[in-house]
């Protein structure tokens, strides 16, 4: 049964509501930004690479741009801070 609340550094995560606190604060996702960051938490530590993310992607609609996960990736790192998802140039993404 997977972890359904999470500590990753200053937020905490409940996988079962879809939702993330900063101290006492509510930091909103979209559903598209909470399928990105449940993908990552699901494979926290590991490389994600691009494809298997727009896989998180896919659920919404058939096409999605080819920079989806980046847009996506630029937004959470905006809203969750800039340290959380990690870019490994070449391979991918990955939660630390």
């Amino acid at each position: 049964m997977p972890e359904t609340r999470v500590q990753l550094a200053d937020l905490e995560v409940d996988r079962a509501a879809a939702r993330v606190w900063r101290g006492a604060h509510e930091v909103r996702l979209t559903a598209r930004e909470w399928a990105l960051f449940d993908a990552l938490l699901g494979a926290r530590g590991r490389v994600l690479t691009k494809p298997a993310l727009e896989e998180a992607l896919y659920a919404f609609d058939a096409a999605i741009e080819g920079n989806a996960v980046e847009v996506y990736v630029s937004r959470l790192r905006h809203k969750l801070g800039a340290g959380v998802i990690e870019t490994r140039r070449g391979l991918g993404y990955v939660l630390p």
